[in-house]
């Protein structure tokens, strides 16, 4: 149901790598959660996966 690949966002503005490359899939009738300290990059992920932010490089699928 959703699959990243090499996911990352980097700001434009100051070079900062918000969001490491990311690569992981979820399955149809799983859940997914995202755990790590402030400023890991978890809801900036989110926000690349929801198309509410642009992503830097990598590739996202929702849905096939």
């Amino acid at each position: 149901m959703i699959r990243a690949v090499d996911l990352e966002l980097i700001y434009p503005s100051n070079g900062l790598q918000a969001v490491n490359p990311v690569t992981f899939g979820v399955r149809k009738g799983s859940v997914l959660g995202l755990l790590g300290p402030n400023g890991a990059g978890k809801s900036s992920t989110f926000s690349m996966l929801s198309m509410e932010r642009a992503r830097s490089n990598g590739e996202a699928e929702l849905l096939g």
